[in-house]
């Protein structure tokens, strides 16, 4: 099974030369005098998930350049979120990515361009640290003295901002205990901003606007950002009512509008005597509704890194695609990441195998204990 390719316009998706073109002549400020200094930029462009991961790095570096005297650059997916946790910090706010030209990138440097022509920065740190040809054409619109950006192999010899001082350490190869390779790369690059070694607890993620609850309902999201991310429905259905049979808790399936369909053929073959769907909410709401929850299941997904933040109990399902990069971490608390390990693990999704057997070979059992655990935690 082959990933799910991402879905382009392609009345707006030109050919990558002419792209690339269009980027040169975009990229890169005026070169007049900034009218406005400011400490600090911070890019994290990027979505639900990602954002949550570095919480306590960005929550760190607007604490250390002034909360009034920086400014958050961060996709439209996490704006209300970022609002909620950084309400005295300016931010910048951007689509997550895109290959658009003609409906993103031209319109974004006609409504940005002022703004980032006459604002300087003393320091711009780049927490996306695996950019793509948008999120480099972001970073060269912005005037500053020096970057603290960790080098990535699509990084390599492709500074966007070849003027600036650079400074960049490697990005973690491997995990180490309770961090994944993501979170160590946070806690790199905020060392070297900060100048001084950063702790684990001072980049460990958390939410200080949504506190967690112990709630009747046990939330579950099933569904990745794509279908190869999914454990099979089958056996899910078995799973969890199995672990729901001696129990009375209430069950509420999640996710976005077009999964409706999905979510509810699998509330009908699990059968639980209450359930309910929801589709509907906003990023704060469903932050809100996982904090709200007694346990949560989830495959890899934005709703893990929340779970895990909250330190809400948790089962969650890892694939091997980009296993140790993001997740898991907090390994050993109150989450239960579940994978069925193989040799092939760090593919990109590019899955040499007709299924992606690290997700569907999992045994049903072992999710269903997984759950009851959880429950009993929760």
């Amino acid at each position: 099974m082959k990933p799910a390719s991402p879905k382009t316009e392609v009345s707006t998706l030109l050919p990558l030369p002419v792209r690339r073109w269009i980027a040169a002549r975009l990229a890169g400020t005026s070169h007049a005098e900034p009218v406005q200094m400011k400490e600090a930029a911070i890019l994290k462009v990027d979505r639900i998930g990602d954002f949550v991961l570095a919480l306590g790095a960005l929550r760190l570096l607007v604490r250390h350049y002034g909360e009034d005297r920086c400014v958050l650059l961060v996709s439209d997916k996490v704006e209300k979120l970022a609002a909620a946790e950084f309400p005295r910090t300016e931010r910048l706010v951007l689509p997550d990515d895109s290959n658009s030209v003609l409906r993103v990138w031209w319109p974004l440097r006609r409504r940005h361009g002022p703004y980032l022509d006459r604002t300087g920065f003393k320091t711009l740190v780049n927490l996306r640290h695996w950019p793509t040809p948008y999120h480099r054409l972001i970073l060269s619109w912005i005037k500053t003295r020096q970057i603290h950006s960790l080098s990535s192999t699509p990084m390599r010899g492709e500074n966007p901002l070849a003027t600036a001082r650079a400074l960049a350490p490697d990005y973690p190869p491997v995990s180490v205990g309770l961090l994944s390779r993501e979170l160590l790369g946070h806690q790199r690059v905020v060392s070297a901003a900060l100048n001084r070694p950063v702790t684990v607890a001072e980049i460990w993620p958390r939410f200080e606007s949504i506190k967690p609850e112990v709630g009747d309902y046990l939330l579950v999201c099933p569904f990745g950002s794509a279908s190869i991310r999914d454990y099979p429905e089958a056996q899910l259905a078995s799973a969890l009512h199995e672990s729901l049979t001696h129990t009375d808790c209430r069950v509420v399936f999640s996710g976005t509008t077009s999964q409706r369909p999905a979510l509810e053929r699998l509330a009908a073959r699990v059968g639980a005597p209450r359930t309910e769907l929801r589709t509907d909410d906003t990023v704060v709401g469903f932050v809100q509704r996982v904090a709200d929850a007694r346990a949560v299941f989830t495959a890899e997904s934005a709703a893990a890194h929340i779970s895990t933040a909250l330190d809400k109990p948790a089962v969650i399902l890892l694939g091997g695609g980009h296993a140790g990069m993001f997740g898991p971490w907090g390994e050993g608390r109150r989450q239960y990441w579940l994978t069925n390990p193989l040799s092939c693990f760090g593919c990109d999704w590019r899955c040499i195998h007709p299924e992606a057997l690290c997700l569907t070979q999992i045994p049903s059992a072992r999710i269903a204990s997984a759950l009851r655990a959880a429950l009993s935690a929760g």
